[in-house]
């Protein structure tokens, strides 16, 4: 017998609207779907109209889920009746369902859209407005409104939110696939008449690359429904930034995959319905803010590819996909991208020509955005030997036309077509293997066609280096080789710095070809070549020969290892100009000279990261970090061999650290806390300049601003700026894990991982900044500066390897934990290695650029070499010029 009362009870706990009888709503409605299971007992409830008694519970309480599984079960039970009598029923259901999101705490919830959506028109679906609620509802989150509080600077506890909202977010990623994907099926219904793929577009992992592949062979690029075009909007964008966000550094784990998975698609879909490119490089704020100048969709996506690079679970986070799909957003036409990728089984049309443009006028705002994101380097380095044996076939070939668009753009083309060390290497081998596979035939044979696409636009490219570059090369070297730093005039100078800051400012504001005279002459031409043959002639001279030759001859024989007892020594060392050298300890920096140790310097901080000298050696300065603030010191070096102790810094810079002084020991340049460069007189320690680059992704701490030689440039992190106008010059493409990069002695030139970059002081044409040539022997080689001009040091390091206990390895580890293994000393001249050292264990594993040094006159080479087992004893060693000798010398 039915108890009347059980069931007036049930009704009434359903009749609340406050949050506090939330709980005990929820308790009504779990019981109310228990008993459905009753027969009897579920007609009561029909006949008790208990859809719209549930319906009732307000959407903003929690208890609302278990109204939403009430009407579930009621659908699956009376599905005909209500196809057929009432389909009103069903939209009212369903709008209930999308406004109740928030409160979804399993995959329910989404079954239950997935189950409403099936019987509705794409037409009710737009009425519905499903995707402004589900994003009302989205903004309800904690996880959100954390994202948009300016207190919240913890990463771990976005993280923390992003796992509690894990369901609410899912469901929101899947129900804007579904809500996509039953637009592009609505608009195509003859493609996908016969195909299993619309039966669950959000749980078939091939979908979306099926849904694409449809397209494409039908040719599709449509102007999207306009309702449609509005909802995919910055609102959408911005939730997929911040959700990206938020696994950036996560382990992983299925559950992070799966959000990538889900967001992957959605940003494909929305290429597909619209142009939506300028969405990708639109900027976002969040909070916390790290990574710094991360604020767009697709930084953030190579920020989290950059993180989980080298995983064995990488794929699952690879953008090629999205990018491929981005590109051809970027093309004239649809046509143009098939027939560039050779994919086009139709004959072209009337309109087409072969000088047709491929890419459109402003496709270089995605083309600079995926640049200033390494794109390049993750390109060519997919198909090295510690990640290609496991790129899936589908991400290779998405890799490749993704490389055969860019092509197009003479920036890349440029840096593609010097026949690149790592191109050559690891593509071309790549292709050799799979020629040997014999699995996946139809994708191999695909592989190998887009390759040889590739491979035939590279070779058709034809770089010419601007005819003054031929010029000014050998006259650069010739000037500083044989004749010394040349001198400029002050009136010289002067109007050189008008020159360089009006071309800059010529191309900052109108982005115009500026006019320079690129052309040179037949009696220019016919200089030139005299200029090449003295050149050649000047450095086969007998002085240069002397030079080369005692560089050749160093032998290094004499060592001397000096213990020392200390506490925190830390993994840097100075040689000063007197052969005195300086190592810190705890919060004092120890001078060690003849066979004696003394703490000479004081200074406020313990972790001590960096020791430089001025270039006259008057002024020794040292950098310090504590708790995430730095500091730089600076001492007098007169004070050096005087009785005092303990001798305080007479100087004291805030916030700043990886400092180093101007040619004419006149400035300090150092890096701030945004990783921006200061520029610091050195007599009123006032900041004269600061250098910006807003676009910057990412930041290498072993890179050190520098001035050229005569003090008209700096280089830091690859960027070029102009101090006396504080503007950006030029970014140079990062090609590298760990990116070295310094003005070469001749001031004229820039030596950038591999690349070797010419430019012209006089006459500047900011779109022929591009690579001179490479140069093979820095291949995995740290390049640094000394105050010698005839000797490069070279750090040659080796990449982290996985290990049992430590899979998880990324590119970020790899540049924070690789290890130097060879120390060489390089000819700055021809870039040969006449001196190599061996470092010992102790010096592979750290991360600091300056565990060795040499001497200015180029005699004597200091290196910690290693610590006792006991953490108080240590030992640096001193390589000298002499008989073959060792000795062990202990310092008390």
């Amino acid at each position: 017998m039915l108890n009347e009362d059980l069931f007036t009870l049930l009704y009434r706990c359903l009749n609340v609207s406050k949050v506090r009888c939330d709980a005990l709503t929820a308790v009504a409605l779990q019981i109310i779907h228990k008993l459905m299971g009753d027969s009897t007992i579920f007609s009561k409830f029909m006949s008790d109209d208990i859809l719209f008694r549930v319906m009732s519970v307000p959407c903003y309480l929690t208890s609302s889920y278990y109204a939403m599984k009430i009407m579930v079960k009621v659908f699956e039970s009376c599905q005909e009746d209500i196809l057929q009598d009432d389909k009103y029923i069903l939209k009212l259901m369903t709008d209930y369902t999308l406004r109740s999101t928030t409160n979804f705490v399993d995959q329910s919830g989404m079954d239950a859209i997935h189950c409403f959506f099936g019987y509705l028109p794409l037409s009710d679906d737009i009425q519905l407005d499903v995707l402004p609620k589900i994003t009302r509802e989205f903004h309800q989150l904690e996880f959100y409104k954390a994202s948009h509080n300016e207190l919240n600077n913890n990463i771990k506890e976005n993280y923390r939110l992003l796992k509690k909202n894990f369901s609410q977010i899912t469901t929101f990623l899947e129900c804007v696939i579904l809500y996509l994907a039953r637009y592009i099926i609505h608009q195509n219904p003859d493609l996908f008449h016969s195909q299993d793929i619309v039966k669950n577009p959000v749980n078939n992992k091939q979908f979306c690359d099926e849904i694409i592949n449809i397209l494409e062979a039908s040719g599709y690029i449509q102007m999207p429904n306009q309702v449609i075009s509005n909802q995919i909007d910055r609102t959408l964008f911005e939730i997929l930034f911040l959700v990206l966000r938020s696994i950036y550094r996560a382990k992983p784990k299925d559950n992070i995959q799966r959000i990538y998975e889900l967001i992957s698609r959605t940003l494909n879909m929305c290429i597909i319905i619209k142009d939506v490119r300028d969405l990708f490089v639109e900027n976002f704020e969040c909070h916390p803010k790290y990574p710094h100048n991360i604020k767009n969709v697709m930084s953030t996506l190579f920020l989290i590819f950059d993180d989980y690079f080298m995983d064995d679970c990488w794929i699952q986070f690879s953008p090629y996909s999205v990018i491929n799909n981005l590109l051809k957003r970027c093309c004239t036409s649809f046509e143009s991208y098939q027939i560039c990728v050779g994919k086009s089984k139709h004959e072209k049309s009337e309109t087409w020509s072969e000088k047709r443009e491929v890419l459109i006028p402003d496709s270089n705002t995605i083309i600079d955005e995926l640049m200033a994101n390494s794109f390049l380097l993750y390109a060519l380095r997919s198909f090295d030997e510690m990640v290609k044996l496991i790129i899936p076939n589908d991400c290779i070939m998405y890799l490749i036309k993704c490389l055969i668009i860019l092509c197009e753009c003479r920036r890349v083309s440029d840096i593609l077509s010097q026949d690149l060390i790592v191109f050559n290497k690891s593509f071309k081998n790549y292709m050799k293997e799979i020629r040997q596979h014999e699995s996946g035939k139809y994708q191999r044979k695909q592989i190998l066609k887009l390759a040889e696409i590739l491979t035939e636009k590279i070779d058709n490219i034809k770089h010419k280096p601007l005819e003054f570059f031929e010029k000014d090369s050998p006259e650069s070297k010739k000037r500083k080789f044989d004749q010394g730093p040349e001198h400029i005039s002050s009136d010289d100078e002067a109007s050189s710095q008008i020159l360089l800051e009006k071309t800059i400012t010529s191309f900052v504001e109108e982005h115009q070809p500026i006019e320079i005279d690129a052309t040179i002459s037949y009696d220019q031409n016919q200089e030139s070549s005299r200029d090449t043959a003295s050149f050649e002639l000047r450095i086969k001279s007998e002085e240069n020969i002397q030079k080369r030759k005692d560089l050749y001859s160093k032998k290094f024989q004499s060592i001397k290892e000096f213990c020392f007892k200390g506490t925190r020594i830390k993994r840097v060392l100075k040689i000063l100009k007197d052969d005195s050298i300086l190592i810190p300890n705890e919060n004092v920096l120890n001078l060690f000279y003849g066979n004696r140790c003394f703490p000479k310097f004081n200074f406020e901080f313990e972790k001590t990261n960096h020791i430089v000298d001025s270039f006259n050696g008057d002024l020794v300065m040292s950098c310090a970090k504590l708790s995430g603030q730095t500091k730089c010191y600076m001492w007098k070096y007169d004070g050096v061999h005087d009785d005092n102790l303990h001798v305080d810094p007479c100087v004291t810079i805030e916030n700043i650290c990886q400092t180093q002084f101007s040619y004419d020991d006149k400035k300090i340049i150092g890096i701030n806390s945004n990783f921006d460069v200061d520029v610091i007189d050195i007599e009123t320690c006032v900041k004269n300049l600061e250098l910006k680059n807003p676009n910057r992704k990412y930041y290498f701490e072993g890179n050190y601003p520098q001035y050229n030689s005569n003090n008209t440039l700096i280089l830091s992190n690859g960027e070029l700026y102009s101090p006396s106008g504080g503007k950006l010059i030029h970014v140079f493409d990062r090609l590298e894990y760990i990116q070295t990069g310094i003005f070469s002695v001749s001031g004229n030139e820039v030596i950038y991982g591999q690349e070797q970059v010419f430019f012209n002081q006089q006459k500047w044409d900011l779109r022929t900044l591009k690579i001179l040539k490479q140069i093979p022997q820095l291949e995995y080689c740290f390049l640094r500066r000394t105050h010698n001009e005839d000797i490069y040091l070279g750090y040659e390091y080796g990449y982290a390897e996985r290990c049992c206990e430590d899979p998880y390895v990324s590119s970020h580890m790899i540049r924070g934990h690789s290890g130097f293994d060879l120390f060489k000393l390089i000819d700055p001249l021809t870039f040969d290695t006449f001196y190599e050292l061996d470092t010992t264990e102790f010096l592979q594993k750290i991360k600091q650029m300056e565990p060795i040094d040499i001497s200015r006159d180029g005699s004597k080479i200091a290196a910690l070499s290693y610590c006792s087992y006991d953490g108080k004893t240590f030992m640096f060693t001193v390589f000298g010029e002499g008989k073959k000798q060792k000795i062990q010398i202990d310092i008390a």
